[in-house]
């Protein structure tokens, strides 16, 4: 082990420095004739073997340790640190179980998944369409299924700098929202189904009518002293509940938003929902 090889490099350098230290004397010797030149090669031949020794020894150290630290990097591989706190959502293996990393082109089941309930954002594909409109930092209105009849604010964050193109679906841009309230979104379940309506414009003011009224061309229907009078809308921002009438009908008419019966139609008698007749 590390602690034999380190013992056994001291021993065999501090045998090398004493050899060194006898072929210094002996080859002084040698110089005043005191000690024969065979006694002189054995001195240096010993303070040779000492040194290669010695340098043998810490070569066999550094071997341990380099094993050491492998066994280290190894072993810290077996052990799974999550990147940030969280909550385990879901773990594919058991104690006990072998699992290895995903050879190449193989993917295999992560060995557990983790949710950072403080980073829930929306994601949502928006038609492709929309793509030259939709930017960061634009303000949007959403509404979660788990919270019928709720809007809440939130943010563009995120637009994807490429087209979806799936079988399945149009193509799409993906689109990332954050909302305002941080704390309610920490609430939350991942996965929960959410629609948003990104806001481009906003207007005060202006005269409005459910979408639904539409018909084709821009037309609607009014009640007009019990008869049902067609008008031509100049509009402007709509979405999928109201849009802005710029002209064609003044605050106060009485549009038809009832369009799925055929007799509905301009000039058609009608009375006003509520009333005694239809």
């Amino acid at each position: 082990d590390v602690e034999a090889a380190r013992a056994e490099r001291q021993r065999a350098c501090l045998a090398a420095d004493q050899a060194r230290r006898e072929y210094e004397r002996a080859r002084q010797l040698a110089a005043e004739s005191i000690m024969s030149e065979d006694l002189l090669e054995k001195a240096e031949s010993a303070r040779d073997t000492s040194s290669a020794a010695c340098k043998a020894a810490e070569a066999q150290e550094a071997r341990f340790a380099a094993a050491v630290n492998l066994a280290r990097v190894e072993r810290r591989k077996t052990t799974l640190i999550a990147p940030f706190d969280g909550i385990i959502a879901e773990l594919s293996v058991e104690v006990g179980e072998w699992t290895t990393p995903s050879p190449p082109g193989l993917p295999i089941p992560a060995v557990l998944d983790i949710l950072d309930p403080s980073s829930i954002f929306i994601s949502a594909p928006m038609d492709e369409v929309d793509s030259a409109s939709i930017r960061a930092d634009l303000p949007v209105r959403v509404t979660v299924d788990s919270h019928r009849g709720e809007e809440f604010p939130g943010m563009v964050t995120r637009v994807a700098p490429y087209v979806l193109d799936l079988v399945e679906q149009n193509r799409t841009v993906e689109v990332e929202v954050e909302l305002e309230n941080a704390e309610f979104a920490a609430t939350l379940l991942p996965g929960t189904s959410a629609d948003i309506e990104v806001i481009l414009e906003e207007r005060t003011d202006v005269l409005r009518i459910p979408t639904g009224a539409l018909m084709e061309d821009n037309r609607v229907l009014v009640l007009v002293d019990g008869v049902l009078e067609e008008r031509q809308l100049e509009i402007g921002l709509r979405n999928w509940n109201f849009t802005e009438a710029r002209s064609g009908l003044s605050d106060g008419d009485k549009v038809v938003i009832s369009l799925d019966r055929v007799e509905v139609a301009d000039g058609a008698e009608a009375v006003e929902a509520g009333e005694d007749e239809e």
